[in-house]
C-alpha cells in the first residue's frame, strides 16, 4: 500500500459502538414507551375517528392538557396512547388498496401523495421501515406545512419546531390539530420523531410502527381540515431541487454494493449491530434503484458514526445520546466545528485529517456545496431525481468512514478507489475553492475577447497595439512589480496584463497551489471574513462588466456591418473599439490583483490591523470600479470616454 493511502487509517484505535445498545437519553426513552402504555382506553374507535376515518377532533381537546410543567409532554403522550393503538389497529388492518381509496384524496394537499402512500406500502411490507417512513414523511409534512404557511405571504421559518406554533398554521388547521404534531415532532421535550430519526439516534427496537401511522393519520387530518375550511388556502408548492453538476469525486457503484455490504458487517467499530439493519436496507434500496431512499436512510447512519468517533476522540461519551430538553443535539454542524462546545479543538480533524474533514464539509455544511442532509431533511430534493452517482457518493462517503479504523482483507478494488480519493481531496466548495473556480472562469471570458467582432481598417485595428502607443497598458503591467505570485515569472505576469493574451495556462499555474482552507476564517473576525467575500464579489463584477462589454460589442458591430448607424453613433462605436483594450488590460490588472490576494490569503493573519484596513479599503474601491465599467458598457449607456477615464484611475491605486 502506498504511503498515501497508508495516512488514511487512523492513528490509534477508539472505543466506540461496542458499548453501546442504545443511544437515547432516559428522558426519551421514557416518552416513546410513554406511547404505548394505552392509557384511557375505554375509549371507542367511534369516539377516537370521525366516520371519514380521520381523527375526531373533539376527542383531541378532551385529551390534551394545557401546557404546564415539565412533564407536559410526557403526560399528553400518555392521553394519547390510546388514540396511537386505535389508528395502528385501524391502518394495519387495511390493505394498500384500500388505505388508497380511503385516504388519497385527503392527502393532495400536500402536493406529494405518491411519497405518503409508498410510506403506508413500505409500513405494510416491513416493520423494518418504520424508520425509513418516519424520515420521508417528517421532511416531506414540514415542506408541505410551509408550503401552506406561505400562503400567508410571509417568509417560512427555518426549523419545523418553530413553524408549528405559528398562529398563521393555528388558523387553518386549528389550534388543538397543531398541538397534536407539536406532541409529534415539535422540541426536544415532545416525542420529537423527526429529530430523533434524522440524526440517527433511533435503532429499530427503539421506533414503535405506531408512531409511524400516527403521523401518517396526522397529514391526513390536516387534509380533511382544509377541506372542510370556509376559506379557500390557495396552495403553490416550490420548486424542489434536482441536483444536477455535481462535483463527485467517488466512483459509480452501479448497484455493486455485495462485497460493500459485507465490509460494513465487519466494522463494529464504527457502525453499531444495533444500526447494521439500516445499512443493510439502504444497501438493498440502492440495489433496487431507489437511490433517493438510499440516501435518506444512510444520511442519519453516517452521522450517528460520526457521532461516536467524535465522542470517543474528544473523550465525551455522552454526547452519543440524544440530548436532554437544556442541551443541543450532538450534530454534523458540531462535529465538523474548529472547536467542541467548551471551546477545546476538535480532535475529530486529527483523527480524519483535513482531506476527509474537507471532504465531510463539502457534502454536508458549505453553503455552495452539496447540503445533502439539510435539504434532503426539510424536503427540498426530489428524491426521484437522486441518480446513482449521487448515493454512490454518499455510501462511499459513509464506507470510508467504516473502514477508517480497520483495514479491510482482501482490499475491494472500490475500496481502494474510496482510499485514494479520500486521502488526494481538495475542497470543492470552500468559499476559496469557489473563488478560484470564478477566477478561472472569468479567465476564459477575458480570453475570449481576441474573438470580439470589430470592423476592417486602421481606424479599428487591434492588431498594431503596442506598449509604445497605448501608455495605460504599459502602465498595467507595472502592476505585476506590485503583486506576489512566485508561481510564475514576472515577464508572464506582464503578458497577464495584455489586452488579448490567453489566460488559461498562466491560471492553472498559479491557481494549482494548494491552499489550505479548512477552518480558514471559519471563526475569526468580521474583516477576516470580509476580505473572502469581497474577493468573490469583485469576481463575479468583473465578470458580469466583460459579458455586458462583450454583448455590447456584438451588438454594435452587426449595426456597423448594416449601416444602421448615424454619424454619431459612428464615432461613439470607434471610440469604444479604442478603448476596448485598455478596458481590457484593467480588468485583467484587477484579476491579477486579487490572484495575488488570494494565492498569499493564508498570510493575512499576520497583518496588522492597519494593512487590513488599508487592503480592505483597495477592494472595496476594485469593486466599486468593477460596477462601474459595468454600467458606463450598456447598450443604453456607452460610457467610453468615462471608461477610459476609470481605467487611469485604476493605474494610480494599483501600481
Amino acid at each position: 500500500m502506498s504511503v498515501l493511502k497508508a495516512s488514511f487509517y487512523l492513528r490509534e484505535p477508539f472505543m466506540t459502538s461496542n458499548i453501546y445498545q442504545s443511544f437515547l437519553s432516559p428522558y426519551v426513552e421514557e416518552i416513546l414507551k410513554a406511547g404505548l402504555t394505552n392509557i384511557n382506553n375505554a375509549l371507542d374507535r367511534e369516539t377516537i375517528l370521525e366516520n371519514c376515518g380521520t381523527l375526531n377532533c373533539n376527542t383531541l381537546t378532551t385529551l390534551l392538557l394545557d401546557k404546564g410543567d415539565t412533564n407536559y409532554f410526557i403526560e399528553n403522550v400518555k392521553r394519547l396512547s390510546c388514540v396511537f393503538s386505535c389508528v395502528e389497529e385501524v391502518l394495519t388492518s387495511l390493505s394498500v388498496e384500500e388505505f388508497k381509496v380511503v385516504y388519497s384524496d385527503m392527502l393532495k394537499w400536500t402536493g406529494y401523495t405518491h411519497v405518503f402512500l409508498d410510506c403506508f406500502k413500505m409500513l405494510k411490507e416491513d416493520p423494518l421501515n418504520t424508520n425509513l417512513s418516519i424520515l420521508l414523511m417528517t421532511s416531506f409534512l414540514e415542506r408541505s406545512l410551509g408550503d401552506v404557511f406561505m400562503a400567508s405571504g410571509k417568509q417560512c421559518p427555518s426549523m419545523l419546531k418553530d413553524l408549528l406554533v405559528t398562529q398563521e398554521l393555528s388558523s387553518i388547521f386549528g389550534n388543538n390539530e397543531m398541538k397534536f404534531l407539536h406532541i409529534l415532532v415539535g422540541p426536544p421535550t415532545s416525542l420529537n420523531l423527526r429529530n430523533i430519526t434524522w440524526h440517527g439516534f433511533v435503532t429499530p427496537t427503539d421506533l414503535p410502527i405506531r408512531y409511524a401511522y400516527i403521523i401518517l393519520m396526522t397529514v391526513v387530518g390536516l387534509g380533511q381540515k382544509l377541506s372542510q375550511s370556509a376559506e379557500v388556502i390557495k396552495i403553490e408548492h416550490r420548486e424542489q431541487i434536482i441536483y444536477t453538476g455535481l462535483h463527485l469525486p467517488f466512483p459509480d457503484l452501479k448497484n455493486d454494493v455485495d462485497r460493500l455490504t459485507d465490509l460494513i458487517s465487519h466494522t463494529k467499530h464504527i457502525v453499531p449491530s444495533t444500526m447494521l439493519p439500516y445499512w443493510k436496507s439502504a444497501m438493498s434500496e440502492f440495489s433496487a434503484k431507489r437511490y433517493g431512499h438510499a440516501v435518506v436512510l444512510l444520511l442519519p447512519q453516517l452521522e450517528c458514526s460520526l457521532r461516536l468517533i467524535f465522542a470517543s476522540v474528544n473523550n465525551c461519551p455522552e454526547r452519543v445520546k440524544t440530548a436532554m430538553s437544556t442541551e443541543l443535539y450532538t450534530t454534523f454542524n458540531e462535529m465538523l466545528a474548529k472547536l467542541t462546545p467548551d471551546g477545546t479543538d476538535n480532535r475529530l480533524v486529527t483523527a480524519l485529517g483535513e482531506p476527509f474533514m474537507d471532504l465531510l464539509l463539502d457534502t454536508l455544511i458549505y453553503p455552495a456545496g452539496l447540503r445533502i442532509r439539510d435539504r434532503i431533511s426539510h424536503g427540498e430534493v426530489d428524491l426521484t431525481s437522486v441518480t446513482s452517482s449521487l448515493a454512490s457518493h454518499v455510501i462511499c462517503l459513509s464506507i470510508a468512514l467504516c473502514i477508517i479504523q480497520t483495514k479491510p482483507q482482501p482490499m475491494d478494488p472500490h475500496v481502494i478507489e474510496i482510499q485514494d480519493t479520500v486521502s488526494g481531496y481538495e475542497s470543492h466548495y470552500h468559499p476559496i475553492a469557489c473563488l478560484k473556480s470564478d477566477i478561472k472562469d472569468l479567465g476564459r471570458n477575458l480570453s475570449a475577447w481576441i474573438s470580439i467582432p470589430h470592423p476592417d481598417g486602421p481606424e479599428f485595428s487591434w492588431e498594431t497595439i503596442s506598449l509604445e502607443n497605448v501608455p495605460e497598458i504599459s502602465h498595467f503591467q507595472q502592476v505585476a512589480n506590485a503583486v506576489s505570485l512566485p508561481e510564475v515569472n514576472n515577464e508572464q505576469l506582464k503578458q497577464i496584463c495584455l489586452p488579448f493574451e490567453d489566460l488559461t495556462n498562466a491560471l492553472d499555474l498559479i491557481l494549482n497551489k494548494k491552499i489550505h482552507t479548512l477552518y480558514l476564517f471559519s471563526s475569526d473576525s468580521d474583516s477576516d471574513r470580509q476580505v473572502v467575500v469581497l474577493l468573490q464579489n469583485i469576481i463575479q463584477t468583473m465578470q458580469a462588466a466583460s459579458s455586458v462589454i462583450r454583448a455590447t460589442a456584438e451588438v454594435r458591430f452587426t449595426q456597423f456591418e448594416k449601416h444602421e448607424m448615424r454619424s454619431r453613433q459612428r464615432k461613439n462605436y470607434t471610440k469604444m473599439i479604442n478603448v476596448i483594450p485598455i478596458v481590457s488590460s484593467g480588468l485583467r490588472s484587477v484579476l491579477l490583483w486579487v490572484l495575488s490576494c488570494l494565492m498569499n490569503i493564508e498570510s493575512w493573519k499576520e497583518l496588522d490591523q492597519k494593512s487590513k484596513i488599508e487592503q480592505i479599503k483597495v477592494l472595496k474601491y476594485l469593486l466599486s470600479y468593477g460596477e462601474n465599467v459595468k454600467n458606463n458598457s450598456g447598450l443604453s449607456k456607452n460610457r467610453w470616454d468615462e471608461n477610459a477615464v476609470l481605467m487611469k484611475e485604476l493605474t494610480k491605486h494599483l501600481c
